[in-house]
């Protein structure tokens, strides 16, 4: 089912923060990441800021 690959991704993201990028981050002595995830349903847009030509 879809949505369960939805909630399995988020999962895995927040896996891969905690358990590989926070720990390196720790050993050098920086902050560590947070993450938050949602899931939306329908139609998306893609909007890109602060864009100067």
């Amino acid at each position: 089912m879809p949505c369960s690959n939805v909630v399995s991704c988020g999962l895995s993201m927040a896996r891969i923060i905690e358990e590989g990028m926070n720990a390196i981050l720790n050993e050098n002595v920086y902050p560590e990441l947070e993450i938050r995830a949602g899931i939306d349903v329908g139609e998306s847009a893609v909007i890109q800021y602060g864009l100067n030509k």
